[in-house]
C-alpha cells in the first residue's frame, strides 16, 4: 500500500494497547455520548454509535495542548479501548505524552480497537510514546504543520500489519525523536520531510523491510546512534550536504546502520571538513562481516582523499561519485542579479546530449515556477566553466530568485526530459549561502575569506532588501531574509535617505505626452514608461536592453526587464524616432519615499529604501 501525506495520508500501522487501571473521574453521559477534559481547555468526547473519540478545544479558546497525564488519569481510557477512530480537531496543538500508550501490552491480547488517527493542521507536535504499541492502528492523517514527532511516538506500530507500507511524512517535520518508529516492521519506504534536521537514536531500528533511505531533499544534520539498526533490507542510502553527525552521540555507541547487512550503496555529499562526525564504533555498520568494506560510499571528487583519511575506520570503501551529474558546490550570484550558481561535473554523454537540462523549482510567493538551463548552452559557454588545479571542469548553472524569495528553498534537478531525472536533486537558498559567506568572511584570512569580506556589505544590503520585499509582498512559511543580521544592520533601511532624482523628456511627437513610470519589484526589477498619444506601431530601443512594447487602452508602454542591482541608480534612456525619455529607478523610489499624500504604504517605502542601499553597495562592489 502506498501512502501520501495529508490530506490523503493513509499509513498502515499496527500496535497500541493501554492497560492501566481505570481512574474514576467526573464524566457526563447521555445516551451514547461520553465526555470529559484532558488538560487545560481540551475536551474529549466518545460517541458509542460511531466509535469515534474526539479531542477539541473548549468554547471561546483558539488553541490548546493536551495534558501529559495519559488516558487513565483523564478518564477516556475505557473508551479508547472501544474507539476505532481518534480525531484531533482544529485548535489542538499538541498530542499528549503517552496519550494512548499501553505499558502492559500483550501481543496475544491487544484489547484496543483503534485503527485510525486524524489530525487537524493545528497539531504541531506529538508527545513521547503517544501511540506506542498501537496494535491495530492502520491509518494516520498527519497534520501538514507537524514539526516534531516525539520519542517512541509510534514505537512497535506496524508490527501486526499484513501489508508493507510507504510512509510519507509532512515536509514541515524537523525532528523525528528516538525510537519514534522503532520496530516498524512493515515500513518499506519513507519519504523524509524537506525540513527534517534530526533523526533520534534508534528512530527506525528494526524496520526490517525498509529498502531505501533517501535524504537528498532534506536539511538533515544529525542521525542518531543505531538510528537504522537491524534494517536488514536497506540497500541504498543518500546523505545530503547538510549532514554534520552520523551516530556521533554522547553514548559513544555509534553504528547508525548496525546490522544493515543488505546495504551496498551510499551517496554522501557532505563536506567532511565542515566538520563531519561519523562514528562506526565497532566497525559493524553496513555489510557484514566487520572490516569487509563491501559497502561502497560514493562522495564528491573534491572530498575523496579527505573521506579516506578521516574515516578509514568506517566499514565502507570510499569512491568518487559515479553519477552523470555531480554537484561540486554552490556560490552566491553576485553579478548584479539575486540567485545561486550550482556547479556540476558532467559526464561526456550528458555534455553531448542536446536535450538535457537543469530544472530549478523556484519559489514565487505562494506558488512555484520552473526555470530551465540547457546543458548545451552551458557547455558551449566558456564563461560558465571553472577548471580546478587538477584539470577537472565544472559547469555553472544559474538560478535567479526574486528579492521576496531570498529565504525560500530552491530545488535543482538534472533531467534528460520531463520524466527522466539524472542523479539526486539538490536544495539550497540564497539566504543560506549568504549567511555562510558572512560567517566565513575574514579580511586577513585566506584568499576566499578575503573575497567574502569584500562582498559582505553587498550581501547584507541584499538580505535587508529581501526582508523588506518579504514584508511588503508577503512570503509564508520562512523567516525574514535578514534575521541573522544585527539590529543596527537591519535598522539601516528605515533611516536611509534617497537623493532626489529627476527625468528628462526630449522632442516628443505632437500630441504625445509622457505620463510617468512605474517600477516592478515583485520578481525581477522592471521599469515601465507610460505614454499617451503615441501611435500603436511605435518601436522603442534602449542601449544594452531589449525593450518590450505593450498597448493597454490609451497607453503605449515601453518596458525594460531584468535591471541589475549595480545599474539601478542609473538613468535609462528609451528612444523612439527622434524622441528620448530618460528615467531612473531611483526617480521612482525617491517619489515614493518623499510622498506626503499617503499614496504609498510604509512597506513599499522600506522596499525602495532597501533597494537604494542595495544598489549603492552593488555599484561600489562592481566598481572596484
Amino acid at each position: 500500500m502506498t501512502v501520501s501525506k495529508r490530506k490523503t495520508l493513509k499509513v498502515l500501522m499496527a500496535g497500541l494497547l493501554c492497560s492501566a487501571a481505570f481512574t474514576a473521574l467526573t464524566i457526563t453521559a447521555s445516551a451514547e455520548t461520553y465526555t470529559g477534559t484532558c488538560g487545560t481547555n481540551v475536551e474529549w468526547k466518545y460517541d458509542e454509535s460511531t466509535e469515534i473519540l474526539t479531542f477539541s478545544v473548549a468554547d471561546g479558546v483558539d488553541t490548546a495542548a493536551m495534558g501529559d497525564a495519559g488516558a487513565d488519569a483523564y478518564g477516556y481510557y475505557g473508551y479508547m479501548k472501544k474507539a476505532k477512530t481518534v480525531v484531533f480537531e482544529e485548535g489542538i496543538t499538541y498530542i499528549g505524552k503517552e496519550a494512548f500508550y499501553n505499558t502492559n501490552f500483550d501481543y496475544g491480547d491487544p484489547k484496543t480497537e483503534l485503527t485510525e488517527v486524524i489530525m487537524a493542521d493545528t497539531v504541531t507536535s506529538i508527545g513521547d510514546r503517544a501511540f506506542g504499541y498501537c496494535a491495530k492502528l492502520r491509518t494516520v492523517d498527519f497534520s501538514d504543520h507537524l514539526v516534531s514527532i516525539g520519542e517512541g511516538a509510534f514505537a512497535n506500530c506496524f508490527s501486526l500489519g499484513t501489508e508493507t507500507v510507504d510512509l510519507d511524512l509532512p515536509d514541515s517535520v524537523t525532528t523525528i525523536g528516538a525510537n519514534a518508529f522503532y520496530f516498524g516492521s512493515r515500513i518499506k519506504n519513507v519519504k523524509f520531510p524537506a525540513k527534517l534536521k534530526t533523526i533520534g537514536n534508534s528512530a527506525f531500528e528494526s524496520c526490517s523491510v525498509l529498502t531505501a533511505a533517501d535524504f537528498s531533499g532534506t536539511k538533515l544534520e544529525t542521525i542518531g546512534e543505531e538510528a537504522f539498526n537491524m534494517c536488514s533490507k536497506l540497500e541504498t542510502l543518500i546523505l545530503p550536504s547538510t549532514v554534520k553527525s552520523i551516530a556521533g552521540g554522547e553514548n559513544d555507541i555509534g553504528n547508525a546502520f548496525k546490522y544493515c547487512i543488505g546495504l551496498t550503496t551510499i551517496y554522501c555529499y557532505a563536506d567532511p571538513s565542515a566538520p563531519l562526525i561519523w562514528k562506526d564504533a565497532q566497525s559493524d555498520d553496513f555489510k557484514t562481516p566487520a572490516g569487509s568494506h563491501k559497502t561502497v560510499c560514493y562522495v564528491p571528487y573534491v572530498y575523496l582523499d579527505t573521506y579516506r583519511t578521516a574515516f578509514s575506520g568506517v566499514n565502507v570503501t570510499f569512491e568518487t561519485l559515479e553519477l552523470d551529474a555531480e554537484l561540486y558546490g554552490y556560490t552566491l550570484s553576485l553579478d548584479g542579479d539575486i540567485g545561486v550558481n550550482f556547479y556540476m561535473a558532467l559526464s561526456d554523454d550528458l555534455k553531448n546530449n542536446a536535450d538535457a537540462y537543469m530544472e530549478f523549482t523556484v519559489p514565487n510567493g505562494s506558488k512555484t515556477e520552473k526555470q530551465t538551463v540547457k546543458v548545451a548552452d552551458v557547455v558551449n559557454n566558456a564563461a560558465k566553466q571553472i577548471t580546478t588545479t587538477d584539470g577537472k571542469i565544472y559547469y555553472q548553472f544559474k538560478c535567479r530568485v526574486s528579492a521576496k524569495d531570498i529565504a525560500s528553498t530552491i530545488t535543482a534537478q538534472m533531467k534528460l526530459n520531463e520524466s527522466e531525472n539524472i542523479g539526486s536533486s539538490y536544495s539550497y537558498s540564497v539566504k543560506e549561502y549568504a549567511e555562510y559567506l558572512l560567517s566565513h568572511a575574514n579580511a586577513s584570512g585566506t584568499a576566499i575569506q578575503k573575497q567574502y569580506a569584500k562582498a559582505s556589505a553587498l550581501v547584507k544590503s541584499m538580505l535587508n532588501y529581501g526582508a523588506a520585499a518579504q514584508t511588503y509582498f508577503g512570503t509564508d512559511g520562512v523567516g525574514l531574509a535578514n534575521s541573522s543580521l544585527s539590529d543596527d544592520e537591519q535598522a539601516a533601511v528605515a533611516s536611509a535617505e534617497i537623493p532626489e532624482s529627476g527625468f528628462a523628456v526630449n522632442d516628443l511627437p505632437s500630441g504625445a505626452t509622457f505620463e510617468g513610470a512605474t517600477l516592478s519589484l515583485r520578481s525581477e526589477t522592471t521599469l515601465s514608461f507610460y505614454f499617451k498619444g503615441l501611435d500603436d506601431s511605435t518601436e522603442f530601443s534602449c542601449t544594452g536592453y531589449t525593450v518590450e512594447k505593450e498597448v493597454s487602452g490609451q497607453y503605449v508602454i515601453a518596458r525594460i526587464r531584468g535591471i541589475k542591482a549595480k545599474r539601478i541608480g542609473e538613468g535609462f534612456t528609451v528612444s523612439f524616432g527622434d524622441s528620448t525619455v530618460t528615467y531612473s529607478p531611483m526617480t521612482y523610489c525617491y517619489n515614493v519615499v518623499t510622498d506626503t499624500d499617503n499614496q504609498y504604504s510604509d512597506g513599499l517605502k522600506n522596499v525602495c529604501r532597501a533597494l537604494y542601499l542595495y544598489s549603492q553597495k552593488a555599484a561600489s562592489y562592481f566598481g572596484n
